[in-house]
């Protein structure tokens, strides 16, 4: 019984390790600046002078090589100002991916693996739309609904009333 509660715990510890390779986004953090192409696949997260964009890349251009790469991973990326970027935008953006922090008593990094974010880029020195409506269908339908019914309420329900439907 101990030998297969070890063997459990040494295969659960093997297949928690990444391995990174060249075909996923957190292989090139922390090595330098890189084009990427990505969708936004979450609704922005709009904060008090910055907005944060969940993105899933596609493409990567390494300029050092001058390499076009197909690639796959999420990141988050940290844009300053509040920005007009939607829900399926697919993007091209100039920056330098970063594995998050991990110091102290609380671990970014790890607060972000669990929603199997392993790149965050913090203030990209540009960012361009290329298209609109470039996610799941569902998921640009569903967003919609959400913004009609938001709308919906503020109109039939002032403040103090509809404040909390701000979570919408």
């Amino acid at each position: 019984l101990l030998a297969i509660l070890i063997f459990l715990g040494g295969l659960r510890y093997a297949i928690n390790q990444n391995p990174w390779t060249p075909a996923d986004l957190a292989w090139y953090n922390d090595h330098g600046t890189y084009e990427l192409v990505a969708v936004i696949d979450k609704s922005p997260d709009i904060r008090e002078g910055y907005s944060n964009l969940h993105v899933n890349v596609r493409e990567l251009y390494d300029p050092a090589n001058m390499t076009f790469s197909k690639v796959h991973g999420t990141a988050l990326i940290r844009v300053q100002g509040n920005l007009d970027y939607d829900l399926g935008d697919l993007i091209r953006l100039s920056a330098a991916p970063k594995t998050p922090s991990s110091s102290g008593s609380f671990s970014y990094r790890e607060y972000l693996e669990h929603q199997w974010i392993y790149s965050i880029i913090y203030s990209p020195t540009s960012i361009q739309v290329l298209q609109k409506d470039q996610g799941s269908k569902f998921d640009l339908w569903l967003e919609k609904v959400r913004h009609f019914a938001a709308k919906t309420i503020y109109a039939l329900y002032p403040q103090p009333e509809s404040g909390g439907v701000q979570i919408l």
